[in-house]
């Protein structure tokens, strides 16, 4: 007997709306050469949809672009975040595709 697989997929789209509390939006990102939005960690996770400690590896690895303010406050900027953040979707989609392949093969046989 055959069992039949039902695949469903969901797509979703997040909006983020970034309210910034200060009347400096911009800051100067030395690697981009030119004034860009810079965002806490916590917030570019956020924007990233991934989580704060994924954020500061990226800082850590040299793979982000970043500022720290003159009060010792880590900065990140937003251009140099959202291929960051493509990339960590697309291999988080193929991830679920590759479990769910291995699930499907486990009820194929």
């Amino acid at each position: 007997m055959r069992r039949r697989i039902t695949m469903i997929t969901i797509e979703k789209e997040r909006i983020i709306e970034i309210i910034l509390r200060s009347h400096r939006v911009k800051e100067w990102c030395g690697q981009c050469n030119r004034p860009v939005v810079m965002l806490a960690p916590e917030k570019a996770a956020l924007v990233a949809g991934v989580c704060p400690r994924l954020i500061y590896r990226w800082v850590e690895a040299g793979s982000l672009h970043f500022i720290e303010t003159s009060r010792g406050l880590l900065r990140v900027c937003v251009d140099s975040l959202i291929p960051l953040a493509q990339t960590a979707q697309e291999r988080e989609q193929a991830g679920r595709e590759q479990e769910f392949q291995s699930v499907r093969k486990e009820i194929e046989k």
